[in-house]
């Protein structure tokens, strides 16, 4: 899950003594789960723990499988590093990275906020703007004197002035853009729901037409929301770059080019995007290498 920290200083997606902390709903309650890494790259385990509240039986199997998709856990990449392993340099950085999985948002919304917050400004003031959000509209829960902060619900930010939006450091037409998504979400309009059905071409139309989300957040969403690993976002710079880093080019890559490289991959290309955000994650020294059995 530090690929979607990003920046250690993400108040949201927590890591603290190498576990993964995050405010989640449990029933009607919020509560505090702490995720552990128990298992190998192999045989992929975590142990949870819920501080706050008395979930039942049912609610904590409710969580189990929450926490499941969400950390990307029942996903075969054995397609991926079959292709990968043909190459030296793609091989070398996928072991350092084995067991990386794919993770994705809670929710439909949580995606949308990200496709918006991070638009065409950098990480750091990204992430900043993201705290703020989570801080005004989000739950807080206080645990043994420290405060955690929530994603918001969708009805709290579409019941919110375009001025409180926009005090989170978003311009005024993001700050619009949002609530106006935050309503299509709180409605039920605009979902998983809605959106599973479709192919991925035809999910990524019926967001690009909805206001203040282009292709590139199109692509994002469905990848980073629905787990879509058949979308590699071409339209996203940062993505491109990425792609030359991962396959050691220094030339940039032409109009249409980065699609069709990331084509060899089929409907894993996407996990190409999560690559590259380990691999930075790795050369920065935040992460440390797989250290795979002989």
């Amino acid at each position: 899950m530090r690929v979607f920290q990003r920046l250690p200083s993400n108040r949201v997606e927590l890591w603290e003594d190498n576990r993964y902390w995050r405010v989640l709903p449990i029933g009607s309650e919020q509560s505090l789960v702490v995720v552990e890494d128990t298992g190998s790259p192999d045989n992929p385990r975590v142990r949870v723990t819920v501080k706050g509240g008395a979930p039942t039986k049912s609610e904590l199997a409710a969580l189990g499988q929450t926490l499941y998709s969400m950390l990307g856990m029942g996903v075969d990449l054995s397609p991926f590093y079959t292709v990968a392993d043909q190459d030296p340099r793609l091989k070398m950085i996928s072991e350092a990275l084995r067991g990386l999985k794919p993770p994705h948002f809670r929710t439909l919304f949580e995606a949308l906020v990200n496709s918006v917050v991070y638009q065409q400004i950098s990480l750091a003031a990204g992430v900043s703007i993201a705290n703020r959000v989570a801080e005004r509209f989000g739950p807080a829960l206080e645990v043994q004197g420290h405060l955690y902060h929530g994603w918001p619900a969708p009805e709290t930010v579409a019941a919110a002035s375009v001025e409180e939006v926009r005090a989170t450091g978003l311009t005024t037409r993001r700050a619009e853009v949002l609530r106006q998504l935050a309503g299509l979400a709180a409605r039920g309009d605009l979902s998983f729901a809605s959106l599973c059905p479709l192919s991925s071409e035809e999910a990524i139309r019926v967001l690009d037409a909805l206001p203040g989300l282009g292709r590139w957040s199109a692509e994002l969403i469905l990848l980073r929301g629905l787990g879509r690993l058949d979308v590699f976002p071409s339209d996203d710079a940062g993505a491109r770059r990425g792609l030359l880093r991962l396959l050691g080019r220094e030339e940039a890559l032409g109009k249409g080019e980065e699609q069709k490289l990331a084509a060899r991959f089929g409907n894993q290309r996407g996990y190409l995007y999560f690559l590259n955000l380990g691999w930075r994650l790795l050369q920065e020294g935040i992460i440390e290498p797989t250290r795979l059995a002989n």
